[in-house]
């Protein structure tokens, strides 16, 4: 009788193997590093609400809002907000230590004002050492003494000689809700501590408690117990977030390491946050407690109140701004393209998008030179702020580059991050998987860098790249198609070669949500082509089950489907198909009509030019033939 014996491990196996390993191993860090910072950002958004919170019930003990500072002749000035409002945030100790008839520089409050506290701390800010007593400018007893670091400043409303001038030309100062008051007889402060001059109050402030911000993010200060001018104030800039790079600027004005924006706590103890794309009358409003402005609902650049635990308000609101943040994106790049109309020629390739809503079309990226004439693979950013493709010599591969563009400011931006082929920016927005294509002079691959274009790595594998909508995963597509690999940073997961039983995924597929992808399928038979379009899930190891034929062969099309995209919310789908004749241009199915219609204005699309679709599934950008 003979003995059957189990086919061993190859060393082959192991080897790829091994690489996989490795490769979830490299992402499983920046994964990590993402959670930590969801959970810092959540903790900012907490501290604000605490602050929110304290100065209700501060306003409900006093009748008024605390003062940011006292100034005057006597003794006891120089205390700010945050002084006031520790008894409020469980800091109760720290309050009874404090000697309100001295100035926060004493040598007697000095145990105080030394201290820590995490509430007034943001824990995404790296400018967290306490303060030199030096750095105030006043005559300090004990010169080693320092002052605890704060990131949170109190709305006064106004601006100083060239700090916030531009509102306080325009608009007037004093307008906000906790400002520096001057005692007019020296005497600024009760023994409690209390001010004896007149604040405001929830009655004067008639815009609106939930229209009127009252503390904000700033990146420095001159301490949490200090009040005034860069210290427990902020001076209205143009803008959320100061972009000047001096210490001072830092601490006059509002600003956050935050990419999305800043956070800020509102009189009616709502949190929110506050992003670059706020309309500058917008912003100015908020600074006023009683001028009369209105502030329109779901205003750009401005959130929904925001859940400090589970962050459930701002998960709500981010696919809004993602679709506004395309919109915009769009209107600036139909207006003036990208790169250099005069380029275009009978062999170049632009980026072009067309408006699902309307079916209008626009040429929004040109040859952005003589050199690189040939833009492909555009691909939309999570966030909808960003466009990355790649552009090269129409017949120089080996040289292709990736970029960035985007819209700050109102200007467009448009980065070179380097060579590359294919990115996929992952959802957080944090890190850009990329080709290498053979012939190039780094080595051939999957790599990975930062969306500034620095810290590329090689991962390893070949193929075209694709990270999955929650940050995860990512798969691989071989240029020899059939199959595919998957990645999963997860370590319980599993991460390797994935079939469709039966099947062969003919072109590049897209993620369309997480753990299921879009496809086109054929037979397998060489030269056959796809004969449908189906949703996939692949969340079982090595193996992919069709969960929803969207198109067979026959269903009003003759054309062969190639890298088709997909958005569960519309339920758009939108590929490339070539026809018998040659010819290939861009398709669309949707759930109102199960038969693929050719969208005539996108003009002749290569095949092989996968196209993208915006966050919210209205605009599909790809690359084009041009016709000059």
């Amino acid at each position: 009788m003979k003995r059957r014996h189990g086919r061993g491990i190859t060393l082959v196996e192991v080897l790829v193997m091994m690489g996989l390993l490795a490769v979830a191993a490299l992402l499983m860090g920046p994964a990590m590093q993402a959670a930590r910072a969801a959970a810092r950002r959540a903790s900012c958004i907490s501290n604000l609400r605490a602050m929110g919170l304290a100065l209700h019930n501060y306003a409900s003990a006093n009748n008024v809002y605390p003062p940011s500072d006292i100034r005057g002749e006597g003794r006891g000035v120089g205390g700010g907000f945050l002084l006031r409002l520790t008894p409020y945030m469980e800091q109760a100790a720290v309050y009874n230590l404090y000697n309100f008839s001295l100035e926060p520089w004493d040598a007697t409050n000095v145990t105080s004002v030394e201290a820590r506290l995490e509430g007034f701390l943001c824990p995404d800010n790296p400018r967290a050492d306490n303060v030199a007593a030096s750095e105030l400018n006043v005559p300090v007893a004990d010169a080693k003494a320092t002052f605890g670091p704060a990131h949170y400043a109190a709305n006064w409303g106004g601006g100083r000689d060239r700090w916030g001038r531009d509102f306080a030309t325009g608009q007037g100062t004093y307008l906000g809700v906790m400002m520096t008051l001057i005692s007019p007889d020296g005497e600024v402060k009760a023994p409690d501590g209390k001010a004896r001059a007149r604040c405001v109050g929830m009655a004067d402030i008639l815009d609106g408690t939930a229209n009127t911000l009252a503390v904000a993010e700033k990146e420095e200060s001159l301490g949490w117990a200090v009040g005034g001018f860069a210290a427990s104030e902020f001076d209205v800039n143009t803008k959320p977030k100061n972009d000047e790079d001096t210490t001072l600027a830092r601490r006059v004005y509002t600003g956050s390491p935050h990419r999305e924006g800043i956070h800020a706590a509102f009189c009616d103890g709502s949190v929110r946050r506050v992003g670059e794309g706020i309309n500058g009358s917008t912003w100015y409003a908020m600074m006023t407690r009683a001028r009369g402005e209105i502030i329109p609902d779901h205003a750009a650049g401005l959130s929904s109140p925001l859940a400090a635990g589970d962050q459930t308000a701002e998960t709500l609101e981010r696919p809004r701004l993602a679709a506004r943040a395309a919109e915009d994106l769009v209107k600036r790049l139909i207006a003036k393209p990208a790169g250099d109309p005069g380029e275009v020629g009978a062999n170049t390739l632009s980026v072009r998008v067309v408006d699902l809503q309307t079916g209008e079309a626009a040429r929004i990226i040109a040859p952005l030179s003589k050199e690189r004439n040939a833009c492909r693979f555009p691909a939309w950013s999570a966030d909808g702020r960003h466009i990355d493709f790649c552009a090269s010599g129409k017949d120089r591969m080996a040289d292709v580059h990736v970029f960035d563009l985007s819209l700050r400011g109102g200007e467009v931006r448009l980065l070179d991050l380097g060579p590359g082929l294919m990115p996929s920016r992952s959802p957080s927005g944090g890190r850009i998987l990329f080709q290498i294509a053979p012939g190039s002079r780094e080595s051939p691959g999957i790599w990975m860098m930062r969306p500034d274009g620095g810290g590329r790595r090689r991962l390893g594998g070949e193929g075209r790249p694709r990270w999955s909508p929650d940050g995860h995963q990512f798969l691989i597509f071989p240029d020899e198609g059939g199959t595919f690999t998957l990645i999963d940073d997860r370590p319980d997961r599993w991460s390797g070669e994935v079939r469709v039983e039966g099947r062969s995924v003919t072109s590049v597929p897209s993620w369309a949500e997480p753990e299921t992808i879009v496809a086109p399928l054929g037979d397998g038979a060489a030269g056959s082509g796809a004969d449908s379009i189906a949703l996939i899930e692949v969340s079982s190891a090595g193996k992919a089950a069709v969960r929803t034929i969207l198109w067979k062969k026959g269903d009003g099309m003759d054309a062969t489907p190639w890298s088709p995209v997909y958005h569960p919310g519309t339920g758009r789908c939108v590929f490339v198909g070539a026809g018998a004749g040659g010819g290939s241009g861009l398709y669309l199915l949707d759930r109102a009509s199960p038969k693929p219609s050719r969208l005539e204005k996108a003009g002749q699309v290569p095949i092989g030019m996968t196209p993208s679709l915006s966050p919210d599934g209205r605009f599909v950008i790809f690359a084009n033939m041009d016709q000059p």
